[in-house]
This record gives structure tokens, sequence and C-alpha cells, in this order.
């Protein structure tokens, strides 16, 4: 007689057959919701004077192309959520 698949389809080891999506940079949300939300949380409680989160930061950390994060950074700029602080490729949230 076969045995039926368990619902939760994992090995005997306990490990899920499917992959299951990270819940920091796979939110679902829009990658400009990410970036505002990772600058937030890297920006609390710091000094705008001595501290920016760089452009390859966010890339690395929520695996984005650099060239959509610096595109959602200028809206996000135009927006008045963050601003630029040494230079045009770091950044800190209001």
């Amino acid at each position: 007689m076969m045995k039926q698949p368990s619902e939760n389809a994992s090995n005997n080891d306990g490990q899920s057959l499917f992959v299951k999506e990270d819940n920091d940079t796979s939110s679902g949300a829009s990658p400009l919701q990410r970036i505002l939300e990772f600058c937030k949380k890297q920006c609390y409680g710091k000094d705008a004077n001595s501290f920016a989160v760089p452009i390859p930061l966010i890339s690395q950390s929520l695996n984005l192309d650099e060239t959509t994060v610096r595109n959602c950074c200028t809206t996000l700029t135009d927006q008045g959520f963050i601003y630029p602080t040494f230079d045009d490729n770091n950044f800190f949230a209001l």
C-alpha cells in the first residue's frame, strides 16, 4: 500500500521540501517601502551629522540592484521621507 504524502511535505530531518521566503527580504512590500523601512531602522537613534545609510548597504541588505535602490532613494528624497547627507550615495531617514 502506498503512503500519502503528508500535508507539510518535509523529509525525515524535518526540513521543508518547499522554499520559504525570508520575511526580512521578501515581505511582499514594494522596494520603495522596504528601503524606507530599512533606512528608518538603520537611522533610529543616530545623529544625521555623523551617520548615513549608503546605497551599497541598502542594496546588499535587501537583495536589490543598486540602480533600483538609487531610483527609490531619489523618489523617497523627493517625497521628503529621506535626505542625502554626506553625498548623493548616503541617506538619512526623517
